[in-house]
């Protein structure tokens, strides 16, 4: 409708009449371009946010490859686990590239990977920038038993120097949000293994006026004090080798899956 459609109206009733008509069709019109949320389940934002994510598998390339990604619910958060999205994200892994056929003998397109992903040849062309985890089993089961959440990121810097840092974010009852972070290199251990090693870390608590919800960048940006020195210290202790070495199982341009052998499970994250 259109207020053209009034005009004839115009010359045959009252203004008033047509004043309340006109009101009438703002009205029709305005709800007609909302979206009944109770209905739908969500609103316009979170319909948003499934067309983005619907436009990033799109670009992606391989069948198992985007069927574990369209299982998933963020493409730059942690997912809940659920053997579902650990089953999909097996086949990745497991594929038949040769023949062109998953392990379920199913016709698929190939999901194309790098060869010998530990190697830093191989992972120096695809490592630099943001990296955020959307799968991890053990860290969602953790943090779901204390009723918080997480959300990782890595950020990888190119170079002779291969730094890394990592902020996870946390949110818990009592002791509230903050930032855990961590700093160190990156290197290769074989064809198919590389290592991280950390040396030191520290936290940012956010404070209950939530005014700035950034981790600190860096430890030297850490206001000094004991408690910032103690905690490097301590955590220092925990970077062995147990934690430091990761097979790769999986590497492309924008998706790497690495296995926590400690706890005998997997870690994949997207790059941003």
């Amino acid at each position: 409708l259109t207020t053209d459609a009034f005009m004839p109206v115009s010359r045959t009733r009252p203004r008033s009449t047509v004043r309340a008509l006109e009101q009438i069709h703002v009205s029709v019109a305005e709800n007609a371009r909302k979206v009944d949320s109770t209905a739908l389940g969500f609103g316009l934002s979170e319909m948003q946010g499934i067309f983005n994510m619907q436009d990033q598998v799109d670009n992606k390339v391989g069948t198992n490859k985007e069927k574990f990604l369209r299982s998933l619910s963020s493409l730059d958060s942690l997912n809940e686990s659920n053997s579902e999205r650990t089953r999909l994200l097996e086949n990745i892994l497991q594929e038949k590239l040769s023949d062109g056929k998953s392990i379920m003998e199913e016709e698929i397109t190939p999901t194309p990977r790098l060869l010998n992903p530990g190697l830093s040849s191989t992972f120096d062309e695809v490592a630099s920038g943001k990296w955020k985890v959307v799968y991890a089993p053990h860290i969602t089961t953790i943090a779901g038993l204390f009723g918080g959440n997480f959300d990782v990121e890595y950020n990888l810097f190119g170079g002779d120097e291969r730094s890394i840092v990592s902020h996870a974010k946390y949110t818990f009852p009592i002791i509230g949000t903050g930032f855990l972070s961590v700093s160190g290199t990156y290197d290769s251990v074989d064809k198919t293994s590389s290592r991280v090693d950390f040396n030191k870390i520290w936290f940012k608590p956010i404070g209950p006026n939530k005014e700035d919800l950034e981790p600190y960048s860096s430890l030297e940006e850490v206001p000094d004090g004991k408690v910032k020195y103690a905690i490097n210290e301590i955590g220092k202790s925990f970077f062995i080798d147990a934690v430091s070495i990761f097979p790769v199982s999986f590497l492309d341009e924008n998706l790497i899956v690495f296995d926590f052998a400690l706890l005998g499970t997997r870690i994949c994250a997207i790059k941003q």
